[in-house]
């Protein structure tokens, strides 16, 4: 599969020209902390979700 990848590289460049700009780098230690940090924000409006609906629950009894 790497191999086949490979020469299709090849062939583009020379039929082109030039080098692939479409492909896309992508930092994964970056997409990996933006990751947690929906993850956590997620967790932490359900908790203050949970804690009015206690509270609004304890108030009516």
């Amino acid at each position: 599969m790497t191999d086949e990848r490979e020469r299709m590289d090849v062939l583009y460049n020379v039929l082109t020209g030039g080098e692939d700009d479409t492909k896309v780098e992508i930092d994964t230690h970056k997409l990996q902390s933006m990751t947690y940090i929906l993850c956590a924000s997620l967790c932490a409006n359900v908790v203050l979700l949970v804690l009015v609906a206690c509270l609004v629950a304890i108030r009516y009894m």
